[in-house]
């Protein structure tokens, strides 16, 4: 038994070492085991979506809730505003017109305006 300790340091040495080397490395990783878990408890109830194309909504809208969640953004405050924004555009928005409102360029806009205050 103190030989496989022994071993399983031995392997998990380089990972050691790069953890203590870089100070933005974290030694657990809870925050992808918690969105991991989130969709393993919610398959059960996307079986029953109706169809494909109600599937894939559901997926876009679960992957952009959980991204502005991941941002520190409040998911619900973030598609309202993003609706509102939409609503205002014309018909055909342009990529110009869109960018601003992906979930990371609204979080480093958000965290911008707090540093300048």
């Amino acid at each position: 038994m103190h030989t496989n300790s022994i071993l399983q340091h031995i392997h998990q040495n380089s990972a050691w070492e790069r953890y203590t080397k870089n100070g933005r490395l974290l030694l657990e990783n809870n925050i992808s085991e918690w969105m991991l878990r989130r969709i393993a408890v919610g398959r059960t109830s996307w079986k029953i979506v109706g169809s494909m194309k109600a599937g894939e909504r559901a997926a876009l809208l679960y992957t952009l809730t959980g991204t502005c969640r991941h941002l520190g953004l409040d998911p619900w405050a973030y598609l309202r505003d993003v609706l509102l924004t939409l609503h205002v555009i014309v018909t055909q928005p342009t990529a110009d017109q869109l960018r601003p409102l992906l979930p990371n360029i609204r979080a480093n806009h958000q965290t911008s305006q707090r540093q300048a205050a």
